[in-house]
């Protein structure tokens, strides 16, 4: 996962998630570590400390056979959402 809004290259590279745990209704990510230099693993080590992931979780919604998605979590050190409804709903709805 990358960050989805903002920065260049470098800042998106710092800022990847990497898939941390899968279950049948679930998906987690947490920062990822990219080379262990010392900059990088000071960014990395930060993110961990704020305890950054995204939590992904698939329910069905009825009998219509359509399934609810819930995307929880924190990315960043501001309280601005990096990624709106509508940024989700796009990237669910494409095939």
């Amino acid at each position: 996962m990358r960050r989805p809004t903002g920065g260049g290259a470098t800042s998106n590279a710092q800022h990847q998630m990497r898939l941390s745990k899968e279950t049948a209704t679930s998906l987690s990510d947490k920062p990822k570590l990219l080379v262990p230099l010392p900059i990088s693993t000071a960014v990395w080590l930060g993110r961990l400390a704020r305890r950054e992931i995204v939590n992904v979780t698939f329910t069905a919604n009825g009998g219509d056979g359509k399934t609810h998605v819930t995307v929880a979590g924190k990315v960043g050190r501001g309280s601005d959402a990096i990624a709106d409804r509508e940024f989700w709903t796009d990237v669910l709805n494409t095939n």
